[in-house]
């Protein structure tokens, strides 16, 4: 990979002897270097010990697969959302006209495989964090800069909801992230403030009291947390949902529909059941993104349908999130339902009705698909 020193390679080779271990299938581990410096590689801090055989789910969310290296095809993209196209200024993004999305961060307590901004998560980790730098650095995305973003959302009073994303916000100090809530608070009082993180899930050491208590002076503000496996929920991360519940912030969860991660009915049930007995909401439950190099994990849409479908009708309504999926070219995020597609073409050729009420054409996972 371009941009990645022979250091730099034999360094995240060692690392990632270090977790598969004997577990690497014989000669694949050039390729799984490979497919680590296309995306940065970290096993997330509560995971490491954890991972259990090769192909089991938490496994297959944060260690590399040959897979990743298949030749894109249809409509896979880097940037599968039009972000780039979006961006508003430096890490700040509008596909809505009451949104607007501010990344504060490209580094995670450790990485998913199928990360949607994989592009640019990552790419200033420091060792410490991530294990190894595994991407260019002339590619590093820049944070947004919280004056412009602060400066930008007073000139567009249009904009009443504001999420803070990354990467992972909470990879910020304290003081930071309090500071980011504070002064969008300031701009309008009545903004709706979300966080988006996997730290629960990650490192729920990081969910303290004392980060809670501040970000509550400024509430309200909504945590969406990130769990796809009840394999994640340890009482570690009860401990720390329970926390922010108890102390006052407003918690939901999205979860990703996963290919051999968590695509069953039965997994989905007990995952929903396991966040609300820590008084976590399931909100959304996102079909995969088309981002390059993560064809392996997604579900035809039909699939997902039925999933979704026996879940609703079979479980309480309290367990059962939003069905979502986020049209590519930014069409933007819809809630899949069978309305919303127009026309089937044959082949995995799908036109929906976007946001914009215009039309997006949409390649489906499965045999006859190109992904």
């Amino acid at each position: 990979m371009r941009g990645v020193s022979v250091s730099g390679r034999e360094g995240l080779q060692a690392s990632l002897e270090s977790v598969i271990g004997e577990q690497c299938p014989p000669g694949t581990m050039g390729a799984l270097v490979e497919a680590a410096c296309r995306h940065a590689f970290a096993v997330p801090p509560a995971w490491r010990g954890r991972l259990g055989a090769p192909g089991s789910p938490l496994w297959r969310q944060c260690v590399p697969d040959v897979r990743e290296l298949e030749a894109p095809a249809g409509a896979a993209s880097p940037d599968p959302l039009d972000e780039t196209r979006h961006a508003v200024l430096p890490g700040a993004i509008r596909r809505y006209p009451d949104r607007l999305l501010v990344l504060l961060s490209d580094r995670c307590a450790g990485y998913c495989r199928f990360c949607t901004r994989r592009r640019m998560v990552g790419r200033s980790a420091s060792p410490a964090v991530a294990g190894q730098e595994t991407v260019p650095p002339d590619a590093v995305a820049v944070p947004a800069e919280r004056g412009a973003v602060t400066g930008w959302l007073r000139a567009h009073p249009e904009v009443r909801d504001v999420l803070l994303s990354g990467g992972d916000p909470l990879m910020l100090p304290d003081d930071e992230i309090v500071a980011w809530v504070r002064e969008i608070r300031a701009v309008r009082p009545g903004m709706l403030i979300r966080i988006g993180t996997r730290m629960p899930s990650f490192a729920p050491e990081r969910i303290t009291d004392a980060l809670c208590r501040r970000l509550v002076e400024h509430g309200p503000v909504y945590v969406n947390v990130h769990f796809n496996h009840t394999d994640e929920l340890t009482e570690a991360a009860r401990n720390a949902c329970l926390r922010m519940t108890a102390l006052g912030l407003i918690v939901g969860n999205q979860t990703v529909l996963l290919a051999g991660v968590n695509d069953s009915v039965s997994q989905l049930r007990e995952l929903f059941f396991g966040l609300l007995s820590c008084g976590v909401r399931p909100y959304y439950l996102h079909i995969m993104d088309q981002v390059e190099g993560t064809a392996h994990f997604r579900v035809p849409l039909a699939r997902a349908a039925a999933i979704w479908e026996e879940l609703a009708l079979t479980t309480s309504g309290m367990a059962v999130p939003r069905m979502m999926i986020d049209l590519p070219d930014g069409g933007g995020k819809i809630q899949y339902m069978r309305g919303m597609l127009l026309e089937d073409r044959g082949g995995g050729q799908l036109v929906f009705r976007n946001v914009a009420g215009g039309l997006s054409q949409y390649r489906d996972a499965g045999a006859g698909a190109p992904m």
